[in-house]
């Protein structure tokens, strides 16, 4: 079997991270730097994740679903 996963920075921490590219959160965002809707979707390590779940929580926003398969590699097709 062949496994595959995506080096990047985390859009929020700018820290270099591995993650399913098919799982992992991430936010959209503009050329301008702006978070909408119809952006690029640039992808959020699980600290910041997490960070933001607790933050969500905290303003009764519903929290984001992470995988426990998100920062793991996936079988490639």
């Amino acid at each position: 079997m062949t496994y595959i996963y995506v080096l990047g920075p985390c859009y929020s921490c700018g820290a270099l991270f591995s993650f399913n590219p098919h799982l992992v959160p991430s936010v959209p965002v503009l050329e301008d730097g702006t978070i909408a809707r119809g952006g690029t979707r640039e992808p959020i390590c699980r600290t910041c994740a997490t960070l933001a779940n607790r933050h969500r929580a905290r303003l009764g926003l519903p929290l984001w679903n992470v995988s426990d398969e998100a920062y793991e590699p996936t079988e490639a097709l």
